[in-house]
């Protein structure tokens, strides 16, 4: 996991930010689903950066809350922010749009917010009240129209992973890095 993360080269090679700004990832910890649009979900444990000794939450500052999911779309917004691809010279840089939410399902949902190639796994945060609702998966969006789908946050077995990592945490071995 990286924060910090500088611009691409001027050809357009992603680059990586200083070791302390790195995290690796306890695979062991991985808990996940990858069964389509409402059921693509991840949650991993990060460990203590090499360096500093501090786990992500400690040195980055807070993540977002996990908030209810809206019963409806009508006046309602989401933001995705994340490391999408864009045109060159920049390559995978952070970016952020706003858009319509536009479908609430039972485990999914669609939105009218703009991404690209490495949005997914973005939070997708409930703009009226800042907390994340969901996590983004696919993309539908077109000139033509469409929209992009994500994973409710309020999914049963995805709130009993993040439990479970949580439980780790709480036993002093990590920290919950994304959900």
């Amino acid at each position: 996991v990286h924060f910090r993360v500088p611009l691409s080269s001027a050809s357009g090679v992603p680059q990586l930010p200083p070791p302390s700004e790195q995290y690796a990832l306890d695979t062991s910890t991985l808990r996940f689903l990858n069964n389509g649009i409402g059921a693509d979900w991840a949650v991993v444990a990060a460990v203590r950066n090499s360096n500093t000794g501090l786990y992500p939450g400690q040195e980055e500052g807070a993540w977002y809350d996990l908030g209810p999911v809206p019963a409806g779309p009508n006046g309602q917004h989401i933001r995705i922010t994340g490391y999408g691809t864009t045109t060159a010279p920049w390559n995978q840089i952070q970016k952020t749009n706003v858009g319509d939410l536009v479908s609430v399902q039972a485990t999914a949902l669609g939105y009218a917010t703009d991404t690209s190639g490495g949005n997914s796994g973005s939070p997708v945060i409930h703009e009226e009240t800042g907390e994340a609702i969901g996590i983004h998966t696919h993309a539908g969006c077109s000139s033509g129209g469409g929209y992009n789908n994500g994973t409710r946050i309020d999914r049963s077995d995805l709130q009993q992973a993040i439990a479970a990592v949580q439980n780790l945490r709480t036993a002093g071995l990590f920290q919950v890095f994304g959900s």
